[in-house]
């Protein structure tokens, strides 16, 4: 059993040491938005190039004309297809919660609707301010 809490351990570490480095807001926030600073945003950064290629793939398979519409049906499109395609939504927050550490996994599994809404909101927002990335 000590292997394998050493090996959880070592996990951890690895996994916070990979996470790009981002300012977060200090002072008076609750834990939920420390969770999204502190924990949340370094991953989605990390995870930026795998986001985008799953939602081009997305694109593709759906046969979407996504680079065909205006700038602002983009975003639509982006926003729309997360929120209403239950796979796509199951697909891309995993991406997410699979590089959490045992402890933030505990905090994801005890707060998992608002944390996955704000997974699900930041992935929108990172996708709608990339949009060139998408073509």
């Amino acid at each position: 059993m000590t292997k394998c809490l050493g090996e959880m351990e070592e996990r951890d570490v690895l996994l916070k040491n990979i996470r790009p480095q981002i300012e977060a807001e200090i002072g008076n926030i609750n834990p939920p938005e420390q969770f999204q600073n502190e924990v949340l945003r370094p991953i989605l950064k990390l995870q930026n190039e795998i986001i985008l290629a799953h939602f081009k793939s997305y694109l593709k398979q759906h046969k979407m004309p996504f680079t065909a519409l205006k700038q602002s049906a983009q975003k639509e499109t982006i926003q729309n297809s997360i929120k209403r395609d239950l796979s796509l939504r199951n697909q891309l927050v995993p991406l997410i919660t699979s590089m959490l550490t045992v402890e933030e996994y505990k905090y994801f599994s005890s707060n998992r609707a608002d944390v996955a809404k704000r997974i699900v909101g930041m992935v929108i927002q990172r996708l709608q301010s990339q949009l060139q990335a998408l073509y």
